[in-house]
């Protein structure tokens, strides 16, 4: 049975650092990028940004 939040009952999330992977990477002069990527039913700021 999936929750709300993609994940069974029955199985364990993932570590944060597991379920949220950055990368970064440089951009024009003076920028960086951050790109974070999230497996299916993951969300940062779930429990506080409402549906």
């Amino acid at each position: 049975m999936a929750t709300a939040g993609g994940v069974s009952a029955s199985e364990t999330p993932l570590a944060f650092n597991d379920a949220f992977k950055l990368s970064v990477g440089r951009g024009s002069i003076g920028q960086i990028h951050l790109h974070w990527q999230m497996p299916p039913g993951y969300y940062l700021y779930r429990h506080i940004v409402p549906a």
